[in-house]
């Protein structure tokens, strides 16, 4: 009767396994799902914020040929790192 007893606690125990595996396969499957979701998400959102970043940079160097002293110090600051930018660009080509 003991063996029996432990047999079936046992049999018991190894069907709780069983069920708490599905679940965790479940559970798994959609975080999976979910993470693959905020990746593509999160891609889409970097890329835009890139471009907005880009957008606002052309809106000060605007604003800074048009604005106040400051203001064209900064943009025409930014021209000349633009124009270094493009100069290594060329020379990079010419190589």
């Amino acid at each position: 009767m003991a063996k029996n007893a432990v047999i079936e606690a046992l049999a018991e125990k190894v069907g709780r396994l069983i069920e708490e595996n599905e679940r965790l396969v479940k559970e798994n499957a959609v975080l999976s799902e979910k993470k693959g979701r905020l990746t593509v998400e999160n891609r889409e959102l970097k890329e835009k914020i890139a471009g907005l970043e880009k957008r606002i940079g052309v809106l000060e160097l605007g604003n800074g040929l048009i604005g106040s002293s400051v203001d064209r110090k900064r943009a025409q600051a930014r021209i000349n790192q633009l124009m270094r930018e493009i100069d290594r660009c060329i020379a990079l080509m010419n190589r």
